[in-house]
């Protein structure tokens, strides 16, 4: 079978374009189980935590950001120095 220019170019970037939902995809997990990690933590230490926290948290699409606001729930004495931290 020949496969022209044109549909070679069409499977090499839909392979590409799977590749890269890939990636999407599991970033996106990644986030979105710290996310959940953090407000478990959250919620051990301080049982009621602001529906704000919550959307904040959920905002963010960093993961470095987020790994240190997992540290800073494990670590701070309060949930107002938590929340001092957030970008609202």
């Amino acid at each position: 079978m020949v496969i022209s220019t044109l549909e070679e170019f069409f499977l090499k970037g839909k392979k590409k374009g799977k590749i890269e939902g890939k990636k999407k995809g599991k970033i996106e997990g990644k986030i979105e189980g710290k996310v959940q990690d953090i407000l478990k933590i959250l919620n051990k230490r301080f049982r009621k935590i602001p529906k704000s926290v919550s959307q904040s948290l959920n905002s963010y699409t960093d993961l470095i950001a987020l790994d240190s606001l997992f540290e800073l729930a494990l670590d701070c004495k309060t949930l107002a120095e938590f929340e001092r931290e957030l970008v609202y």
